[in-house]
């Protein structure tokens, strides 16, 4: 797959775009994940509640943040509560993170075969 034209996009996206490497997107995407979760699972717990200023976001906070693109998928599981991710551990969150882009991913990979 290579990167869309500049017609194809708004031209405020192009800077992001750009920092796409060259190559597999799957392949890229795949490893980016990868390279996240080993980041994140290597943060000791007690550090990921800290706030360098009050009005600063912790690690937790960001990452319970970054799954809110799979809320739509949770509002359909019964039991879904938001909230939970901020009271929750960040191994539960890397679990579900992992378990939503994989997911994700069967979409996406589903639409191909049309």
């Amino acid at each position: 797959m290579k990167q869309p034209q500049a017609s194809e996009h708004h031209e405020y996206y192009g800077r992001y775009i750009k920092k796409v490497p060259d190559g597999n997107i799957i392949r890229v995407l795949d490893d980016q994940a990868e390279e996240t979760l080993s980041l994140l699972a290597g943060i000791p717990p007690e550090q990921t509640a800290h706030r360098y200023a009050p009005e600063k976001w912790s690690i937790k906070v960001l990452f319970a943040l970054l799954l809110l693109p799979a809320k739509p998928l949770g509002h359909s599981l019964p039991g879904w509560q938001s909230w939970r991710f901020f009271r929750s551990s960040c191994c539960c969150c890397l679990s579900f993170w992992r378990a939503s882009r994989a997911a994700s991913w069967c979409c996406l990979f589903s639409y191909r075969s049309f």
